[in-house]
């Protein structure tokens, strides 16, 4: 199966570059509920640098 769910944990972990969570989501398609994209996006303090980060991670997933 090529599909998989990610939690906003997960998504922070691949922020933050986590290469082992990267290596064993690869090559799947990513879904996120729409709580954790906006999770995400509400953390207060939030660089535009980091922001961008966010927001380049969110256009890999497909919003449930």
């Amino acid at each position: 199966m090529n599909n998989i769910l990610l939690d906003t944990n997960i998504l922070i972990y691949l922020l933050q570059g986590n290469v082992s969570i990267k290596e064993m989501i690869e090559g799947k398609t990513w879904f996120i509920s729409y709580i954790s994209e906006m999770e995400l996006q509400v953390k207060p303090d939030l660089t535009p640098i980091e922001l961008k980060a966010v927001h380049s991670l969110l256009d890999e997933c497909l919003i449930l």
